[in-house]
């Protein structure tokens, strides 16, 4: 209950703070925007999503060997949650979701 009530109600910590390292301001501010938790204040749609990242200054030099640098230098960092301890295999929850039957899938 307490992870939920903090995923309803706790601001989300902003980038820069959670890694330690800097982030540019608009990125940072897209990132949070993204992590609203109204809805409306969100971007409303992947489309918007991409012409915000576009207008972000500094944004329009990233790329696949910018992303991939990135997730070299901070991807072990972030999947081991800066140090925290991992969750034990006994609390892990796992969920299969069947795409089949969902209106419009593609998937088969």
């Amino acid at each position: 209950m307490e992870v939920l009530s903090h995923h309803l109600h706790t601001e989300p910590e902003p980038p820069s703070q959670r890694l330690g390292a800097a982030v540019p301001e608009a990125l940072e501010k897209l990132i949070l925007a993204c992590l609203q938790k109204d809805p409306e204040q969100r971007p409303g749609s992947a489309a918007e999503l991409r012409r915000l990242l576009q207008a972000c200054p500094g944004c329009d030099q990233w790329g696949q060997d910018q992303a991939h640098a990135w997730w070299e230098r901070w991807g072990e960092k972030l999947r081991q949650g800066k140090g925290r301890e991992p969750l034990p295999e006994s609390s892990r929850t796992q969920m299969d979701i069947d795409f089949k039957d969902r209106e419009g899938s593609s998937r088969t």
